[in-house]
Order: C-alpha cells, then sequence, then structure tokens
C-alpha cells in the first residue's frame, strides 16, 4: 500500500498537480493549499487536509483510486477559480445566503479583528461592496464582474482588488484577483506638493513641551526615520551616524541633515517615551508606534504630518546634493522608490541650485565617454564617505532665534 502511494504522489506531481496523498488512521487525505473554510478566523489560503464530504476514503487501493479522482477535480476546481467549500460540505451553494448576508457576516469579523474602523469601512470596504448584486448568491464571476466596473490602473482598482478578495477568501470562494490589480503607483501622492520650510520644522521643534516627544520630533526631522522607527534607534560613536535597529525595511543607518541639529537640540542626550506596543506573536506593531507619534503632533498642534518630516528630509538630501543611491539607503528603501517618490518635489528654483552646486563640485567630461555608474547598492564606506562630502559643501541649517526656546516647559506628561 505504501509504495502505491508513493507512486501516485509523483504521478499526480509529473501532471503538475500539487496535492499530495496521506494516509492517517486507515484512512486518506488530500494535503494542499485551499482557501479558509467559512467562518474560519483565517483570511488568506492555507495548508489543509482535505477528504471525501460524505464519506471516508479507506486506504485500500478502492480507496486510493478515488482519492485519486478526488485530487483531480478539487485541483481543476482551484486552477479554475471555481473552488466553493459550500459545494464540498454537503450544503447548497452559499447556504442560500445572498451577498448581503455575506459582506455583513464579514463586516462583523473583520471589525472584531480590530484591523479597520467602522468609519473606514464604510468609506472603503461597503462602498466596493455596493458594487455587488446585493440580493444575489456570491459567486467568483459576480465578483469578478464588481471589480472590473473599476477604472483600469487607478487607486480605486487598486484598492478594491484587496477587499474584494478578502471577502472571497473569506467565503471560501477560490479566485485569484491579483492579475487585475493593474499598475497603479502610490508614489506620486504620498508625498504633499507643500512641505514644511527647515525654518518651519526648527521653530516648531522648540514650541513642543514634553522633553520625549519633543525628542522623537527631532530625530524624524533630522535623521529621516520613519515615526515608528524613532522607538528603535541607537546612537553610534560618531554622533552624526545612528543605527536604526528594527522597522518597516530592517535595520539599516541612517545620517543627521543638518549635522548641527544634532548639538542644537541635544538629540544625543534624549529618549522616546517608554511605549511597547507588541503584536500577537510578540513582535513589535509598527503601525501602533506611528499611529501614536500622529497623535501626539496633533495634540500639540503641529500644522502638518510626521512623515512630513521625512519627506523634508529626503528633499534636504537632494540639496546637499547626496546621491539617490545614498540616501535610499539612508531612508531604508530602494533607489527606484526614492526617486519616484522625491526627486519629483523640488521646486525649479531648487533644482537648478542643486544643478549649479553639482556642476561645480563635479568632475570634468572625459574625453571618451565612459559608461554611467549603476545604481547598485553603495558599500557602507562609501555611503558615509558620500555624507561627509556632502555636508562639508552643503547648507548650513537655518538660524533660529533662541528666545523662543525660553520658558520652554519640560513637563513629562505624554
Amino acid at each position: 500500500m505504501t509504495l502505491n502511494l508513493k507512486k501516485t504522489n509523483v504521478r499526480l506531481r509529473e501532471l503538475d498537480i500539487r496535492v499530495t496523498i496521506k494516509e492517517v488512521n486507515n484512512s486518506l487525505y488530500l494535503r494542499l493549499v485551499l482557501p479558509p473554510k467559512p467562518h474560519s478566523t483565517k483570511v488568506r489560503p492555507h495548508r489543509q487536509d482535505f477528504t471525501h464530504p460524505w464519506a471516508k476514503l479507506p486506504a485500500t487501493p478502492k480507496g486510493l483510486k478515488k482519492a485519486e479522482q478526488l485530487a483531480k477535480k478539487v485541483w481543476l476546481e482551484l486552477e479554475q477559480g471555481v473552488f466553493d467549500w459550500n459545494n464540498w460540505l454537503g450544503r447548497t451553494p452559499r447556504d442560500g445566503r445572498t451577498v448581503q448576508d455575506w459582506t455583513e457576516e464579514f463586516r462583523k469579523h473583520w471589525l472584531k479583528s480590530g484591523k479597520c474602523s467602522t468609519k473606514t469601512w464604510e468609506r472603503h470596504w461597503q462602498k466596493t461592496y455596493n458594487r455587488l448584486p446585493q440580493n444575489d448568491s456570491l459567486t467568483a464571476e459576480n465578483i469578478l464582474s464588481a471589480l472590473l466596473t473599476t477604472q483600469e490602473n487607478t487607486r480605486e482598482r487598486q484598492r478594491s482588488t484587496g477587499y474584494f478578495q478578502r471577502l472571497a477568501e473569506y467565503a471560501g470562494i477560490s479566485i485569484d484577483l491579483s492579475p487585475y490589480k493593474g499598475t497603479y503607483q502610490t508614489g506620486r501622492s504620498e508625498v504633499p506638493r507643500e512641505l514644511p520650510s527647515d525654518k518651519t520644522i526648527a521653530t516648531l521643534f522648540r514650541e513642543i513641551p514634553n522633553t520625549s516627544w519633543r525628542w522623537v520630533y527631532g530625530v524624524i526631522a533630522c535623521l529621516g526615520v520613519r515615526p515608528h522607527e524613532a522607538f528603535f534607534l541607537q546612537s553610534t560613536d560618531d554622533p552624526l551616524i545612528w543605527n536604526i535597529l528594527d522597522g518597516k525595511t530592517g535595520p539599516h543607518q541612517t545620517a543627521a541633515l543638518y549635522p548641527e541639529w544634532i548639538e542644537q537640540w541635544g538629540l544625543l542626550e534624549g529618549q522616546p517615551p517608554q511605549l511597547e506596543y507588541l503584536k500577537d506573536d510578540g513582535t513589535p506593531d509598527f503601525q501602533r508606534y506611528g499611529a501614536q507619534v500622529s497623535h501626539q503632533f496633533g495634540k500639540y498642534k503641529v500644522p502638518f504630518g510626521a512623515y512630513d518630516l521625512r519627506h523634508s528630509f529626503a528633499v534636504r538630501c537632494i540639496k546637499f546634493g547626496i546621491p539617490p543611491s545614498v540616501a535610499a539607503r539612508m531612508m531604508g528603501h530602494s533607489v527606484a522608490v526614492h526617486t519616484a517618490t522625491y526627486q519629483r518635489w523640488l521646486s525649479a528654483a531648487e533644482q537648478k541650485a542643486v544643478y549649479r552646486q553639482a556642476i561645480s563640485h563635479g568632475p570634468k567630461a572625459p574625453e571618451i565617454e565612459e559608461q554611467a555608474a549603476s545604481d547598485a547598492e553603495v558599500p557602507e564606506v562609501e555611503v558615509q564617505v558620500m555624507y561627509r562630502q556632502a555636508i562639508k559643501d552643503g547648507p548650513k541649517a537655518p538660524d533660529v532665534s533662541q528666545e523662543d526656546s525660553e520658558g520652554v516647559s519640560e513637563s513629562p506628561e505624554c
């Protein structure tokens, strides 16, 4: 029996059917990746053991033959995107429930999970699901039809793809909507056209009364870190170079712009508020750290978002003439993302100033044109060398009157 089981599994693999037949307690099961069953707490496909819905498959030659046939049938449904758990659980399709029934059930499940607020659900998720025929059965066909009513290569299409995919997975409908997601890129709209000036940034630093949150503001502005990364910073022997120990894109190094702000703002002596946000698996919840920063910015009436400080740092890198490959590494993302997201936000005057500065310090044209350097990852040593040259030749921090800082409260409250 064991030998025949192995041969059957090999035969399935040769047919590119990614199903394995297993024997457990004299019964046969199919092991494969399937959508979550209805009412499951999981929302994404995962590996499951599957057997005949109405009778067990005995570990006999006849049972093995039926198991192989079942494997082919289930895999075909998955490939065609029509697999439906309700058809395999001995019930009528969708249990007679309508689209409206399923979306309401999913709404309760999703809100209970804490993954979005009621307001967000109503503004985005429900608005998308309203495209479905509310009194019809929920099927792969009407989900796809509803998705295709959105304009392709738009933000709405991109978001709707995710919303519909989640609903399908919850309802046990096998359909892959990713090919319809489109090519919309969010980088064009992530950075506001009007960023705070460096003088405004420096002035507002002194107006934050709480020392710990003032420090968070300062390191985001001076080091260009993401808001949650402010809680995972470590200074080095070089006061201008800092380590980011954890965060969205993992550990990396960044450097101060303007260098003067490190000393002027006392960033080496300060520290963030003592907060600890963890997910259920014990890993840091970066989203909650970032949300708390946004909350505090609102509390202290900072007239722009925390990410605007990071965006201003990126533009400052360009003003200093730091190459995109170096700036991208300092900010913890790719050269392509850095260029697409930030370069466009320089004004014509800034571009001209950067250009003039670059050609005054740059190399002369060779007699024979050489191949341009690639955007390959820059070694850490070269990053620091380029950074040192940039701050040597770059602008100085704006002069902010010290009078604004007199009488600033050192209140420890959050």
